[in-house]
C-alpha cells in the first residue's frame, strides 16, 4: 500500500515531468493538433471539390442526354417531313394512273381523258424527282442560286387536282387569290 501512495505522490510530479519533457512538450502537442486540423481541412476541401466535380459531371451528362434527345426528335421530324413530301406526289401519281386505267376500261375508251391523266401522272413523277432533289439539296451546299416564284401559281397548282370536283368548282370564289401578291425567292433545284 505504501507503494500505491508513492504512485499518487509521483503522479503529481509525473504530470510536471510530462509537461516539461522535451519529447512531450506543449509544442509537440500543438503540432499534432495543427496537423490534425490541417489534414481535416484538406480532407473537407477535397471532398467538396470531388462533390462539385461529380455534380458538374452529372449536369454535363444530363445536358448531353437532352441534346441527344433533341437530335433524335429533329431526325424524327425530318423523316416525317420527307415521308410527307414524298407521299403527296406519289399519291397523285397513283391517283392519275388509276384514273387513266378506268378511262381506258370504259366502253368506249376515253383516250383523251386517259392521255390527260397519264400526262398528269408524268408531271407527278417529275415532281417526285424534284422533291428528291430538294431533299438532297438540304444536305448539300447551297449553290446560292435563287429565283422568284409566283405564290398564286403555286396555290393554283396545288388546287388543280381538285378542279374537276363540282364542290370546289362551285366554291371557286372561296379560293380567289389576290392578283398582285409578291413573288418570293426560292432556291433553284436542278
Amino acid at each position: 500500500m505504501a507503494h500505491g501512495r508513492d504512485v499518487g505522490v509521483d503522479f503529481g510530479t509525473g504530470i510536471q515531468r510530462f509537461a516539461t519533457s522535451v519529447r512531450f512538450s506543449l509544442g509537440f502537442y500543438a503540432g499534432r493538433v495543427f496537423s490534425l486540423f490541417t489534414s481535416s481541412v484538406v480532407l473537407i476541401v477535397l471532398l467538396a471539390e470531388t462533390t462539385r466535380l461529380y455534380v458538374r459531371l452529372a449536369r454535363t451528362n444530363a445536358m448531353l442526354q437532352h441534346e441527344q434527345d433533341n437530335k433524335l426528335m429533329n431526325l424524327e421530324a425530318l423523316a416525317s417531313s420527307i415521308a410527307h413530301e414524298m407521299r403527296q406526289p406519289l399519291s397523285a401519281f397513283m391517283l392519275n394512273s388509276e384514273v387513266a386505267l378506268q378511262l381506258i376500261k370504259r366502253e368506249p375508251p376515253d383516250l383523251a381523258g386517259a392521255s390527260s391523266a397519264l400526262l398528269s401522272a408524268i408531271g407527278d413523277g417529275k415532281r417526285t424527282g424534284e422533291v428528291l432533289q430538294s431533299i438532297r439539296a438540304l444536305f448539300g451546299k447551297d449553290t446560292g442560286e435563287h429565283e422568284l416564284f409566283d405564290v398564286n401559281e403555286t396555290a393554283r397548282e396545288a388546287l388543280r387536282p381538285f378542279a374537276k370536283s363540282s364542290t370546289i368548282m362551285a366554291s371557286q370564289h372561296a379560293w380567289h387569290l389576290p392578283p398582285n401578291y409578291p413573288s418570293l425567292p426560292a432556291a433553284v433545284i436542278n
